[in-house]
């Protein structure tokens, strides 16, 4: 029986301290799954991962734990596809951008992860921006082909879900985390789809861009007369009054 279990222990660490313990022996296992990881220490970007996913959670109540994962993999790995060419994002680009309808209004530029690697550009503040569609597929490709993604700090992030499941903070068991996030890197991680809730409740449309690129993009990505576009339904999230209040760090 460990000194944390038995009354009768001579020894008792902190509280939390077995438990971060374990949350980080994880990342070992989850990198090592895949070659192009190495471990990295993990103590000094935990803060910022778990900052980043319980904003999130306030943000979206009722995500599930793919759309937990998801966020993690576009917050390291970037908008990671096999993008041979343009030709397939401009397709699917027209096609969300006539269908995707009214929804939830999200800031225009909304900062991934630690460091701030990539960034979600929501598609209808980018309308309403008057951004070019292409403007915005041609920096979706421009990260996928030249960012490289980090698989290190992925496993830091899974570790850091895996802690605040373990404190009861996300709504998922700590178990649960770490059998499907072992499964998934058994993968080699590959992109995730957002839970059919999610896409029901939160009506998500936006492209992942490394944010590097995001400067030149709100500035030269602009069509000559934006288009008039009706104003969204207001629910969660709510929406940014001012261009400025359109960056939101996460």
């Amino acid at each position: 029986m460990s000194t944390l279990s038995s009354p009768r222990g001579r020894a008792r660490r902190r509280p939390g301290f077995a438990a971060r313990r374990w949350a980080f022996a994880l990342v070992g296992v989850l990198v090592g799954c895949t070659p192009s990881g190495s471990s990295p220490d993990c103590r000094t970007t935990a803060d910022g991962w778990s900052e980043l996913i319980l904003r999130h959670q306030v943000r979206y109540p009722d995500w599930e734990l793919d759309d937990a994962f998801k966020l993690l993999h576009q917050a390291t790995m970037g908008s990671e596809h096999a993008v041979a060419d343009s030709t397939a994002p401009l397709r699917w680009m027209a096609r969300e951008w006539t269908s995707m309808g009214e929804g939830p209004t999200e800031a225009l530029v909304d900062t991934l992860g630690v460091d701030g690697r990539f960034a979600r550009i929501h598609l209808r503040a980018w309308r309403a921006y008057g951004g070019s569609p292409d403007s915005l597929v041609a920096a979706f490709v421009q990260t996928a082909r030249a960012v490289p993604p980090d698989t290190a700090q992925l496993g830091c992030a899974i570790a850091a879900l895996t802690q605040l499941a373990r404190d009861g903070r996300v709504p998922w068991r700590a178990t649960q985390v770490a059998s499907e996030a072992q499964a998934w890197a058994a993968r080699h991680y590959p992109a995730m789809e957002h839970s059919p809730r999610f896409e029901i409740e939160y009506r998500p449309a936006y492209r992942v861009v490394a944010l590097p690129l995001v400067d030149s993009l709100l500035v030269r990505g602009r069509l000559a007369e934006p288009p008039r576009v009706p104003s969204t339904r207001r629910t969660r999230p709510q929406p940014a009054r001012r261009l400025g209040a359109q960056i939101a760090s996460r």
